[in-house]
């Protein structure tokens, strides 16, 4: 069941910079990461760019219902993982920060934030999977 619609105006966890610990928070990127989807779903001018969009488009219209916040985190994983940085969606967005768009939109950025922490996470879950096999 959905949460009720997703506000398109950024949330708490929006940040691009290193520097601010809340860039580093990953609940506050999961809810950047969905408000993104949300406003791509809705928009698709970028579903000529990169693979991201078809398969975020995709997986929105043919198994989820349009729901975004019914992807999992491997699915999330997979539209974030075929975007390969181009960057040409974030020129053709009309809902940037180099506009000043209220929305602050940078799907590239977040494509990046996603990937920064997918080593460690495939690790872990690798690490947690073999000590349970040994149990």
């Amino acid at each position: 069941m959905s949460q009720g619609p997703i506000s398109y105006k950024p949330t708490d966890g929006l940040s691009y910079d290193p520097s601010e610990p809340v860039y580093w928070d990953r609940s506050a990127l999961a809810k950047e990461v969905t408000r993104a989807f949300e406003i791509c779903h809705g928009c698709r001018m970028c579903f000529k760019y990169c693979d991201a969009f078809p398969t975020l488009f995709e997986l929105l219209d043919k198994k989820h219902d349009g729901d975004v916040t019914k992807l999992g985190a491997e699915e999330t994983n997979r539209v974030m993982d075929a975007c390969f940085q181009c960057k040409l969606c974030e020129v053709q967005c009309p809902y940037t920060p180099r506009d000043k768009h209220e929305f602050q939109l940078d799907f590239p950025s977040w494509s990046t934030a996603t990937r920064r922490s997918a080593p460690a996470r495939r690790a872990r879950a690798s690490a947690t999977s073999s000590s349970a096999t040994r149990t």
